[in-house]
């Protein structure tokens, strides 16, 4: 069953802050702006437990879309370093580096403009690809999370993610969840 609640908006979209609730369906608070083009977007999925990246892929395929994996925090800021993603699946609780303080990085670099709070943590700047990201745009990142509780919830809000996923994630509900980033 996923449950999600979205806290603020798209780039070019307004913002509204609210006390985060948990629904059993996705729920987005503004309607993002969908390019004109049909490319397939870029997702990001950084999830430590095996089955439940192979989970994900198939229905990810099953939907239509390819996914880049990584399995921690750190790999994710690398990957973001070196591509540009239209969405990114964050599982919360990993080795390494939790997906809250990976969320926090990649969002100072879209606030900055710069890597200089992930080398801060000795994470050194990946070489960007050609579709890598030139002007920094904020991406939705959706927590991914087997605790359901609101506070859970909360927490990843405040840690700059923009939507929250409970695991065991569904076909129906990932369908539902990507349609509010990919009308």
């Amino acid at each position: 069953m996923i449950q999600m609640e979205n806290t603020s908006g798209h780039q070019n979209s307004s913002h509204r802050q609210e006390k985060p609730e948990i629904h059993s369906q996705c729920t987005s608070c503004s309607s993002p702006e969908a390019p004109e083009t049909k490319a397939k977007p870029k997702i990001l999925l950084v999830e430590d437990n095996k089955i439940n990246v192979m989970v994900t892929q198939s229905m990810m395929k099953q939907l239509g879309h390819s996914i880049d994996v990584v399995n921690n925090g750190v790999e994710a800021v690398r990957a973001v370093q070196r591509r540009s993603y239209d969405l990114v699946l964050m599982d919360v609780c990993m080795p390494v580096m939790d997906g809250l303080k990976a969320t926090r990085l990649i969002r100072s670099f879209e606030e900055t403009g710069n890597w200089d709070a992930a080398m801060q943590v000795g994470i050194e700047p990946a070489v960007p690809s050609s579709d890598s990201i030139l002007r920094p745009q904020r991406m939705p990142i959706i927590a991914m999370t087997a605790n359901a509780l609101s506070e859970s919830g909360e927490e990843c809000y405040a840690n700059g993610m923009d939507s929250f996923v409970s695991k065991p994630v569904t076909f129906q509900k990932l369908k539902e969840c990507l349609e509010q980033y990919f009308p």
